[in-house]
């Protein structure tokens, strides 16, 4: 999307920009304040509402746990609650049900609420820019007074009504965006803002909750063993109606319950393996029944055998185990033939058989490009494969071939998109430390990582683990080979990114260095009337303020005045100096020096 002013006379109002630069300057018009407005809006909004009603309806029991996060929620005003637990224990399903519960108590409680679903593989939903986008429409959507939270304030909150906001996932968005929870949830943690967050007991989100409302202290609980028998029972009346009063059903109930030791998950495994045709009651003897979730998907993952078509079943799987998103069926084959694992001849026909044989536990989703791509039904299930010792052998070669992929040599091109979003991902996995730096210092492979979706928070956090502002320093002497080889727009989209990326990173002595080393780029490639020259000039006043230069940030602002008078014309040829001064704020020689000062300490 782009965005422009909406005062017809500043001059700000005949420029486009974009996301990264509205977000920049709090989506205010750095001239006369006012609020942005939106133009072409090619990003969707994330609906929830279907699966979450559909969620809803189909929690059996958990009466008490209800109950219990329900009180929670009424008898705290504001910060964060927290809900933790392992895979597959319900956590989604809970949060659906009570979502809904209080949903129903909006006007009658003055509230209002909303709920975000973080899921790994839906890169375009899972970032921390797409949730803080939707709760803003959701927000503006109610009417309420609160601040832009696009704009990150910290001020305080006065809603009309308390605003309550569900967040499910927490986990799936810290594998990408290891800070969201403290730059987004508790940097706005408000008064009249509750967040309800739910998500697996990983060490590093448990202490940036070490602060929260915990209903479960140790997480949630398993399931009653008569809840997970009801559950057990509808999904056998859903698969076997005609067997459903049969004794022998009963007798089988009671030995799953105990075997499924509390957990939902495996209730579903059972069903789906009951539907599929795979088990049948007859073969389901309490001896022969896995204990335990673990053991139910090393089960599953056992069924793997030795004929064409169970060998394609363990490629498929540890294709899917090692990506990232959701894989298209021609990214499946063609990952499968690149590395020489399925005949030609007979490619689309085995992967067809393998795909059948796997619906089981797996499921359908839109990938990024809107295709649709192949997932594990539950995380749960990719997790147990990346850890399962059968599997080992399989997932290593898989990652290593993904990771030679992204090295760039050869890559089919079925998968190159893919590989731009997630080949940094690979690379650092499979240890090419030295070519993942490499690669994200590439300034047009960073522009096209961008517009295929990843976020900054994404490639600060690749920074991080790979040496933080040290290395990352490295983009300064990539600015100057820039020319003028591409349009104005595409030098400027790149050279902007960089400057947003370091800056955002909090490297603050960094990010100054290269805004001038990018304002002086600007300068050579651009005519002086180029009107974005005075956003950078802001953006520098603003970063000196930071390090407390009164001096620059007071002369960087008149720099900012004087090319936004260039770019309608003013003081261009001919320059009267008084007038300048008056306009500008320094005098018409000081202008020359700071701007030719800038030319020479980037020269070198």
């Amino acid at each position: 999307m782009s965005y422009t002013c909406p005062t017809s006379k500043c001059s700000f109002s005949k420029v486009k920009l974009s996301e990264l630069e509205a977000e920049r300057f709090e989506k205010k018009c750095p001239k006369c304040r006012n609020l942005f407005i939106e133009e072409n809006r090619h990003r969707s909004n994330p609906s929830f509402e279907h699966q979450v009603k559909i969620d809803a309806s189909r929690v059996v029991g958990r009466k008490q746990e209800i109950a219990q996060l329900q009180k929670t929620i009424e008898s705290t005003e504001t910060g964060i609650i927290w809900i933790g637990g392992h895979g597959g224990i319900g956590k989604s399903f809970l949060f659906a049900k009570v979502f809904s519960l209080v949903k129903k108590l909006e006007k009658s409680a003055a509230i209002t609420t909303a709920l975000y679903r973080f899921r790994a593989e839906n890169r375009e939903y899972c970032n921390r820019q797409s949730f803080l986008r939707y709760l803003s429409n959701e927000i503006d959507e109610f009417d309420i007074q609160v601040p832009n939270f696009m704009e990150n304030q910290s001020g305080p909150l006065e809603p009309k009504s308390k605003l309550i906001v569900f967040v499910d996932g927490i986990d799936e968005i810290h594998s990408r965006d290891e800070k969201f929870v403290g730059e987004v949830l508790l940097a706005n943690s408000l008064r009249g803002v509750l967040w309800v967050c739910c998500g697996k007991q990983f060490q590093d989100i448990e202490k940036s909750m070490k602060d929260a409302v915990t209903p479960f202290p140790d997480g949630l609980p398993p399931m009653k063993n008569d809840e997970i028998s009801d559950l057990i029972r509808l999904g056998i009346k859903e698969a076997l109606p005609d067997k459903i009063d049969s004794s022998r059903i009963e007798e089988f109930i009671q030995s799953a319950t105990a075997k499924a030791s509390g957990s939902p998950l495996y209730a579903k495994h059972l069903i789906e393996d009951l539907k599929s045709g795979k088990k049948s009651l007859k073969e389901f003897t309490q001896a022969q029944l896995p204990e335990g979730i673990e053991n139910y998907h090393r089960d599953l993952m056992c069924r793997v055998g030795s004929s064409d078509v169970e060998v394609m079943v363990a490629h498929i799987l540890s294709s899917l185990a090692i990506a990232y998103e959701p894989l298209a069926y021609r990214e499946i084959l063609v990952f499968l033939k690149d590395r020489d694992l399925i005949d030609g001849n007979n490619a689309t026909g085995l992967l067809d058989k393998g795909l059948k044989e796997l619906a089981s536990i797996l499921d359908q989703a839109p990938d990024p490009e809107g295709e649709v791509g192949y997932q594990f039904f539950h995380p749960s299930l990719k997790e147990h494969l990346l850890h399962s010792t059968n599997f080992k052998s399989s997932i290593q070669l898989a990652r290593s071939a993904m990771g030679k992929l992204a090295l760039g040599h050869a890559q089919p091109t079925e998968l190159q998109n893919y590989l731009i979003r997630c080949g940094i991902r690979h690379l650092i996995e499979s240890n090419y430390i030295e070519e993942a730096k490499h690669l994200l210092l590439d300034l047009d492979h960073l522009i096209r990582m961008y517009r295929q979706g990843i976020e900054w928070p994404e490639i600060v956090g690749y920074w991080e683990r790979l040496g933080g502002e040290k290395e990352a320093s490295a983009y300064l002497p990539m600015i100057k080979p820039i020319d003028a080889g591409s349009s104005n727009e595409e030098v400027w989209e790149k050279l902007d990114f960089v400057c947003l990326l370091v800056e955002k990173a909090g490297w603050h002595k960094l990010s100054l260095s290269i805004s001038k080393a990018a304002l002086n780029k600007i300068i050579s490639l651009f005519p002086t009337q180029y009107s974005r020259i005075s956003l950078v000039w802001l953006s520098l006043a603003k970063k000196s303020k930071i390090f407390g230069d009164t001096n620059c940030f007071n002369e960087y602002q008149a720099m900012s005045r004087w090319s936004e008078l260039r770019g309608e014309g003013k003081f261009v040829n001919n320059v009267d100096p008084d007038a300048f001064e008056k306009e500008v704020g320094i005098s018409y020689s000081q202008a020359l020096g700071i701007e030719e000062g800038l030319k020479a300490g980037n020269s070198s």
